[in-house]
Formats: structure tokens, sequence, C-alpha cells
């Protein structure tokens, strides 16, 4: 239980959690009253007074038949008496009487009560879909029913019975004038309602709380600063700022069913949501920011082709219209299936599609689209399984996973191509759900079993028996293959060269650049983690930052590494000064990759030093891990193997 107070001040009591005679699964609380500084909280075991003075619980009644444990599923406080619904049926009792002893308390009705509300001077409550009115002799009064599923009862200036879909509104004299619906398109339930000023607040399962006018038709939508759903599937971070989308696929990009979400906006101040309404496409699966152009996002929809957003407004859609992007229709319903997405150095933004026997498409840097070309039945356009989902182009070779043709290795300067499955297992399903290209020429690749990687891949097309091998590393006294049976969802090499590992059902490994030490494990259980369930893994340039997007929610992780840079122009550390008591450490980045970096005193004496792997090094303010440096201005001395590139930077020390 948390109480916060006038001053917003939130003190924790944990002694319903820590409380072992009640078991976890009856530590459900459905329902609240409150009587000046007393609460009375509807358990799913019976009823707990709290007192609000001490931040102490009181006394329990467990008011089941001999005293048993029951789910009391509301609490309403008329009067000196005290009434609870209950799955055994409608029970109250004299507040004066000792609460705690069962019998007490009288079943004034029999059935299922669900909700109970005080509306001036009514009691109100639900039953078996029926509205009644309890009076003080406990005779009931029907009043109203609906054939849906009632959620509850909530009172203000109006009383709001709540379905589900609809939202039954009752004046004074409980007459319902009038009835709001769920808005067409939202994939949504009601869960509670109240009216203030004149509009209907309803909080929603996925959409947060709508606001509708009781004056006017239409609504609006109040969400907190933060992504529009917990369960965010694909995402991209640039330049400090994080795009998240909500359409989902199967493992074989089955869109279904056809999602209508929005998509959030990160712009390094605060969310913008952008609405459903605006966008008109369904089961978005993919975003990617242009990395010239940090205001243009491009997202690809399961079902309904590609979107262009600029500048969180201006919406293009892309189709077989006005672009090379395919279709093909099923069941009478047309199908644009796009997925996979990613840019090459040129900035061409390269699209993967499912239905077409030319699934990658290519939007040019000036506009214009084209195609990389496969000869007929390479792809089959009737397998609408065979997917792309990760994609990475260098060095004019471009790598992807794909369902059934293992990895899909393209020259594009000769439009060679191939599919590459040696020591991919299973040979005929080998569904490569990630990739990703380090800075030592490995690829690297994780289907719904196992992690390979395949050293030099460029050469493939001079010998196309190369075999991706198993990552082995020795685990008590014997040697092992690396998340061997593991679901890999995400591969992303960061500016260190080591590798964020999203799998399925265990969580997010860090490891090292050739993978066979593990940084961290980051679950559910050992870290903020919403769930051990990864679908995407994203690294801000820009910072640093690492995003995850979790079957729970959306996770962010400053890390240390950045990505290598072309020069030495813009070398820095931070934080800086580096004060002890409050940092473990100093980032040095704006490295190209293979610089030496020494770390000299004002003596000249060497006290630390590295090459770097990527675009940064971390030093831990120890002199090669003997002992911490004493305070005082360090300098960093940065150089190439050939001495023509060099730089120079200062720390402050301060214990």
């Amino acid at each position: 239980i948390q109480v916060m107070d006038e001053q917003k001040n939130i003190t924790n009591i944990p002694d319903l959690y820590l409380n072992t005679f009640i078991p976890q699964n009856k530590k459900k609380c459905n329902a609240i009253a409150a009587d000046q500084s007393t609460l009375f909280l509807a358990m799913d075991y019976g009823i707990s007074e709290f007192d609000l003075n001490k931040n102490e619980f009181k006394d329990t009644y467990f008011i089941g038949n001999g005293g048993s444990q029951i789910s009391v599923k509301d609490i309403a406080l008329k009067n000196h008496f005290i009434y609870a619904a209950t799955q055994e049926g409608l029970k109250k009792a004299d507040r004066n009487d000792l609460l705690i002893n069962f019998n007490n308390w009288l079943n004034i009705d029999a059935g299922y009560w669900k909700s109970l509300e005080i509306y001036g001077s009514f009691l109100l409550g639900i039953k078996d879909k029926k509205l009644y009115k309890i009076a003080n002799d406990n005779s009931l009064s029907y009043i109203f029913q609906n054939y849906a599923e009632p959620v509850g009862l909530h009172a203000n200036k109006l009383l709001v019975y709540i379905t589900p879909n609809k939202l039954f509104l009752f004046n004074q004299n409980l007459i319902n004038f009038q009835t709001i619906s769920m808005p067409g398109g939202i994939n949504t339930r009601f869960t509670d309602a109240i009216d203030y000023s004149n509009n209907i607040y309803a909080g929603t399962t996925s959409q947060g709380i709508l606001i509708f006018d009781t004056n006017a038709s239409g609504y609006t939508k109040l969400l907190p600063d933060g992504p529009a759903y917990n369960d965010p599937f694909g995402l991209d971070a640039r330049d400090q700022q994080v795009w998240v989308v909500y359409g989902k696929h199967s493992p074989s990009f089955n869109p279904y069913p056809l999602l209508k979400r929005d998509v959030s906006h990160f712009n390094g101040e605060e969310w913008i949501n952008i609405p459903y309404q605006m966008i008109q496409a369904r089961s978005l699966c993919y975003v990617k920011i242009n990395p010239s152009n940090p205001n243009e996002v491009y997202i690809s929809s399961g079902h309904d082709g590609l979107i262009k957003i600029e500048n969180d407004q201006n919406v293009i859609h892309y189709d077989e219209t006005n672009s090379t992007l395919d279709y093909f229709v099923s069941n009478s319903d047309k199908n644009i299936r796009v997925f996979g997405m990613n840019y090459d150095e040129e900035n061409n933004l390269y699209v993967t599609q499912t239905g077409t026997d030319q699934p990658i498409k290519i939007l040019q840097s000036d506009g214009t689209w084209s195609e990389l070309h496969f000869s007929p039945g390479f792809f089959n356009p009737n397998q609408h399984t065979n997917g792309i989902r990760s994609l990475k182009i260098a060095n004019s070779h471009l790598w992807a996973g794909t369902v059934y043709k293992g990895v899909l290795a393209y020259q594009l300067e000769t439009g060679q191509y191939l599919g590459l499955k040696n020591g991919i297992s299973p040979s005929n399903y080998p569904n490569i759900q990630s990739l990703d290209l380090d800075y030592s020429s490995r690829l690297w690749v994780g289907n719904h079993r196992m992690l390979r990687y395949l050293s030099n891949p460029d050469n493939v097309f001079q010998n196309p028996s190369l075999e991706f091998k198993p990552v082995k590393i020795e685990f008590e006294g014997s040697v092992q293959l690396f998340l061997e049976g593991e679901s890999i969802t995400k591969i992303l090499v960061d500016g260190l060269n080591n590798k964020w590992i999203g799998t399925s059902g265990s969580g997010i490994y860090y490891v090292s650049e050739d993978a066979k030490k593990i940084i961290s494990h980051f679950t559910s259980e050992n870290s903020p983690l919403p769930s051990n369930e990864i679908y995407d893994i994203a690294l801000d340039p820009s910072n640093g930052n690492v995003y995850f997007a979790t079957a729970k929610g959306l996770l962010g992780y400053k890390s240390k590494a950045f990505p290598p840079e072309a020069d030495l122009n813009d070398v820095y550390a931070f934080p800086n000064p580096v004060i002890m008591s409050k940092h473990q450490g100093v980032t040095i980045k704006g490295l190209i990759r293979g610089v030496y970096v020494k770390i000299i005193d004002v003596e000249g004496n060497l006290v630390y030093e590295e090459k770097s792997k990527g675009g940064s090094i971390y030093w831990d303010l120890s002199a090669f891990g003997k002992y911490k440096v004493a305070s005082g201005v360090y300098l960093a001395l940065i150089t190439n193997d050939e001495g023509t590139k060099t730089q120079n930077t200062k720390i402050l020390v301060i214990k």
C-alpha cells in the first residue's frame, strides 16, 4: 500500500505484501471506501481496515460462510452501516458491532454482487447485469439492465453505469438520459468512468483516458507524458529522439489481428503521440529515422504499405501507386506487407515486404524508387511467411535474415546473390530473426534456437561453403554453446564492438566483442526490465543510450559505448570534472576505432591506456585496476598507429 500526503511525500507500507498467512493470489485490492482517516479495502480474501493517521493496518474481516475467506468486489458506507458486494451475495453490518465476528454480517441478498455506489441519498448496486436501488430496510428496486457484462458504477453529479463498450449516464432521478459508445476503430475497453464539469472521463485498457463532452460529439485523449501503450514492438533512436510503434506480427509474418495504434515520438523534451486517425495504417511494426534528417521517419505497416512522417505532422503513404511496392489480394483483402528497413551509407532506404517475388525495394535518397532483382522462384510470392525482418547494408553488400533462405547475401554492384544456411539449423526453416555486422567484419545472426557468427562474410561469393560458427564458452569445467536453444529476437552491435542480444524469454545479454564474456545479463528479476520477452533494441549514437522494447513496456539504459567517428575533431570526456563520490568513472568519446588512448598525470606518469574498439573508452579512475588515482588534472593522449592523427583532452578528478 502506498500513501501520498498533501506534500506529495509517498510512504510505502509493505505489511500486506509481506503477510504469509494470506495467499499471494488473493492480495488483490478491488475497491477502497474511506471514512475520515479509516480506509476499508475490498480484497480478494475479505476486508482489511487501514488507519491513515498511523499508516498501519488494523483489523481484517473474513466474512464468508463460517468466517471463510471470500472475494469482496466492492464496499459502500451509508449511515452507520457497511455494505460488501461479494460472490456469495450482498452483505451488511452495523459498524458499531464487532465486525471481526462474521456472525454480525447479514446476507441481505444472494447472488453475485459486483459493484456498489452511493449516489445522493441512494445506495445502488449491480447484480447479474442489473442495476438495483437498495433501501434502508434491505429491499431491492430494479432500475436498469444491459446485457453486456458490467464493469462497475461511478458517481459524481451524474451516475455512470460502465460496460466494456458503453457508458450509461443517469440523472439524480435515476433516469438513463444519455449513452456514450466506444468510438469506432479503437481496440480497447472501458475500465472506469466519472463525470466532471460536463465531461465524462473514461479509463480504458490501452488508450489512456478518453474525454467525452456530454454536450457535443467526438472525444479527446488524455495520456501521461510517455509512450502511448505499454507493449512497444519496434523502435529507433537517434539525436536524442526515440520513435516507438506498437503493431505486431507473428514469427511467420502474420500481421493479424490488425491493430489501429498511435505512434509515439520522444523529441528530446516530451512525448508526442501521433494518433492513428492521422496515419490511417494498421499493424505498424518497425520505424527507421532518416540519419541525415532526424525530423523524417519511415514506418512499415504489416498490411498497408510504408508511412513517412515529417515534423510529426506531414504524413505520406507509399503503396503500389507511388512506389515499387507490390500488393496481393487475400480473401478479398488488399495487402501491402512491409516489414524490415535500413539505410545504406548513401542514405538510400531499403524496405522489405512479403507477397512478392521481388521483396526488397529501395527508396533512393533523391526520392525515386527501385528494387533488387531475383530470379523467378527464388522468393515465392505466394509464400507470405517468407519475410525479411532484419537487414544490414555495408561495403556494397546487403545481408538480410529470411525465414526459409537463411541469410540472404546480395552483392549490390554485380547483382549476385545467394542464401547462406551452413551452420544454421534447422536448414528447412532457419528463420533468421535478427542480424548485425560488427567492426571486426563478423556477421552475427540469431534465429529461434541459436546464436551464430560468420567471419569475413564478403568472401562467401568466392567461397559459398563458408559456415556460421557457434560461440563456445567454458562453464563449470565444460565447453558449451552460448545461447544454444534460446530464441534470439535482436542483435545490436554498439560502439565498443560489444553486442546487445535480446531474447524471447531470457531478457537481455550484453556480451563482449567475441561474445565469450557476459558483461551483463538483465532480466525482470534482477533489473527494472519490465519483461523478459524482448521485441526490439535501439541505440542512440548521439548519447549512447540503449532502448529496449519489451512485451510490458519500454526501458532506457545509459551505456558507455559510442560508435566510431571518422576523425578526432570532437573528442571530449564526460563527466568532467569527475567526482569520485558521485561517479564511478569517465567516458572519452569522439574516437576513431583502433586509436590508442594513454592517460597520464601532471608528472607524466602513465596511469591507464587502452586501444579503442569503437568510438569511446571508459576509464574507471584506477591505475591499471590496482588503486584509485589521486585528485588532480589528468591528460588523455590520443593517437592512431601511424601517428598521423592525434588529439588530447584534460580530465579533472576530484575525490
